[in-house]
């Protein structure tokens, strides 16, 4: 499978487990948006430093996604859900971040950094 494909299954594997939604510190992000495996996929391949074009690279984080479900695929383990949860609180930390820039700046940049957020949060 690939990464993509492994990343939806993990998705799918928070979701039914822990629910549509995430809630943190004001934050509620619902996790049925197609930004949510793309999310998933990005933060296993950042961990990975995978670039485009690393074949070995791509290989390793099928890997680490494959690792984080059951051996039918069909569930996330304790140690995906751990994975998934350290993505999710960083956007919530980002988004306080980005929240806390605008109030002290009104930086239109961290205004169109939010508004990007935004669009995974809805």
């Amino acid at each position: 499978m690939t990464v993509p494909e492994l990343a939806q299954r993990v998705a799918d594997g928070y979701r039914s487990t822990c629910g549509d939604t995430f809630q943190d510190r004001g934050v509620a992000m619902p996790l049925n948006h197609a930004e949510f495996p793309a999310s998933i996929a990005a933060f296993v391949r950042e961990l990975h430093k995978v670039s485009a074009d690393d074949v070995g690279g791509e290989q390793m984080a099928a890997l680490m996604l494959q690792g984080m479900l059951t051996g039918d695929g069909s569930r996330l383990l304790p140690s995906g859900l751990g994975l998934v949860d350290a993505l999710l609180y960083s956007i919530v930390d980002e988004i306080h971040r980005v929240m806390k820039d605008i109030a002290d700046t009104g930086s239109p940049a961290a205004l169109a950094m939010l508004l990007r957020i935004g669009e995974f949060k809805s």
